[in-house]
């Protein structure tokens, strides 16, 4: 199952779809979400190659409970359907390979339109023993925002805390620095030893939240202090801690500065405090891959966080991962890519790397030939770069099943669940057949696998939204 892995940088974006982003503001909450955008069927004939996005987003749950716990019926745009899906733990019957990664594929008929088949796609990356990996010494950057709208336990109590355990992550070979920005940005703490970190402490106990928000010199102090550190080597990292508001902040100037430093092997990642998260800017970060960004609203999830930020780097199980799917033309008429809406914007994919124990699940929809006599519905092709600088490829066959999606493997049912109802919030115009009944349908006998609770949670969600109709 995906471990301590939320919001890694999303990659492998489509090329066959173009238009222009827009974004909008909810008035009620002040949150601002990336628009999204609902996929037509390809025809197989024009389009038979499909490109596999393998970095995936999980913090969907997260906002719809929030939502939920509000009584309020989630935007359009607000819950991207991929994220949703991949907010769940699964619990695969993966093959056991030699090689860092594992694939896993389930097909039936789709329960969305009887005429179409739907598969299941699952990736999962080796795990790897983080303990067991050399860790290089680290320069770590923390920029806290400390204005006044990060008032509150769940967003400045919630910081300390997080900062707090960060700072038994250190050790003699790392070196610190501390930033706190609201109407003005203050050097707290300037390059000190990670033996210091009792230091870290107590600056992070004596702040508060109050003032304005300019977010801007504090990011370029933070550059500049990153600058001076970094080495060949070393791992150095920019944690921009917030609650999503930008203030100050040229968005284009800010885009370009982290890919800059990226390029240059200095990473940026965002802790995103409360509820009123600015998804705009932090999506953005995800969609261009130029940042992680974690939507922390609970200490089990800063932690989790926390563990992907200043451990995760060094256990990654893939520095480059390539997936396209080559659809049968023979067979399969039209095909769509179900979720990734948002993905569309970027035409260039960016290199993906996976960490070890991360898990993907996408599901593809498909109108067949019923006359054809074909049965392969389409060809898996994976190829990759390990850590270690190894090549690899993997290609596997998909073949058509058209028994029943109720037939199927629990995580398959629960999974198509999740994805029937990300395209009912959605308002999907192709999929009229999704309703509240089938999603529960799907979900209700496929919920005993729940390690963290989130099947019941989410089902529990569906129900009451049910009612609320």
């Amino acid at each position: 199952m995906k471990a301590f892995f939320f919001f890694f940088c999303t990659g492998f974006l489509l090329f066959h779809c173009s238009s222009s982003e827009e974004s909008y503001s909810s008035n009620s909450y002040n949150t601002y979400y990336n628009k999204l955008y609902n996929y037509s069927y390809y025809t197989t004939s024009k389009n038979p190659i499909s490109d596999f996005p393998v970095l995936v987003g999980d913090k969907a749950f997260l906002e719809l409970k929030l939502m939920s716990e509000r009584d309020q019926i989630p935007y359009t745009s607000s819950i991207a359907t991929e994220e949703l899906i991949n907010s769940i733990p699964y619990h695969y019957d993966f093959e056991e390979e030699g090689g860092p990664l594992q694939v896993y594929t389930e097909t039936s008929a789709s329960p969305f339109d009887k005429k179409k088949v739907v598969s299941l796609i699952a990736l999962k990356t080796k795990s790897k023993n983080v303990v067991e990996v050399k860790i290089p010494p680290r320069n770590l950057v923390i920029v806290a925002d400390t204005s006044g709208s990060m008032s509150g336990d769940l967003r400045i109590g919630l910081l300390k805390k997080t900062l707090k355990d960060l700072s038994h992550t250190l050790n003699e070979k790392d070196v610190f620095s501390l930033i706190s920005f609201e109407s003005e940005a203050k050097i707290l703490i300037k390059e000190l030893n990670g033996k210091e970190s009792m230091v870290l402490q107590k600056s992070i106990a004596a702040l508060e939240a109050n003032g304005g928000t300019n977010a801007w010199p504090a990011i370029q102090l933070a550059y500049k202090i990153a600058r001076s550190l970094h080495e060949p080597n070393q791992y150095t990292k920019i944690i921009f801690a917030t609650d999503g508001d930008f203030g100050g902040v040229n968005e284009k100037e800010f885009y370009t500065l982290i890919a800059k430093e990226k390029k240059a092997g200095i990473e940026f990642s965002v802790l995103g405090y409360g509820v009123e998260s600015n998804n705009k800017v932090m999506d953005t970060l995800i969609e261009k891959g130029l940042a992680t960004c974690n939507y922390i609203q609970t200490e089990t999830i800063a932690r989790s966080s926390l563990f992907k930020e200043v451990l995760s780097p060094y256990s990654l199980s893939l520095k480059d991962l390539k997936v396209s799917l080559e659809f049968n033309p023979k067979l399969v008429k039209l095909h769509r890519l179900i979720g990734f809406e948002k993905n569309y914007v970027y035409k260039k994919p960016v290199p993906n790397e996976l960490p070890g124990d991360y898990t993907v699940s996408t599901f593809y929809e498909m109108l067949i030939d019923e006359t054809s006599t074909e049965k392969e519905l389409f060809k898996i092709k994976l190829n990759y770069m390990e850590n270690n600088g190894n090549l690899g490829s993997i290609q596997k066959n998909v073949y058509k099943d058209t028994n029943s999606a109720f037939d199927k493997s629990a995580d398959f049912r629960f999974a198509l669940g999740v994805a029937g109802f990300g395209m009912f919030l959605n308002r999907y115009p192709i999929t009229d057949a999704v309703d509240y009944n089938l999603v529960i349908h799907l979900m209700q006998d496929a919920l005993d696998y729940d390690p963290q609770s989130y099947r019941s949670e989410l089902f529990k969600i569906v129900l009451k939204y049910r009612n609320m109709q």
